[in-house]
């Protein structure tokens, strides 16, 4: 079930539906909250609809779930868009 809901928000986010795309990683992370993976494409999509706080925020718990640099790299994206270089 988990699997399934991450990939139905894979494809809305592909198909451009984002909110729909987040409404699905949500419900994947509720019966599976240590699944970095959706943390942080929902971050992404979040990121896209210019919710940078939200986006960040899932950025920030994606670190500690995921072992490479994604979610760093995507953290400092929200930094750079509010032009907080510090």
């Amino acid at each position: 079930m988990v699997t399934a809901l991450y990939q139905r928000g894979v494809a809305n986010r592909l198909l451009s539906k984002l909110k729909e795309a987040a409404d699905s990683f949500t419900q994947a992370l509720e019966l599976s909250p240590n699944f970095g993976e959706a943390r942080l494409r929902r971050g992404i999509v979040w990121y896209y609809l210019d919710e940078l706080g939200i986006a960040r925020g899932d950025f920030e718990r994606a670190l500690e779930d995921l072992p490479d640099g994604r979610a760093a790299f995507w953290l400092g994206l929200t930094y750079a868009d509010e032009g907080d270089f510090t």
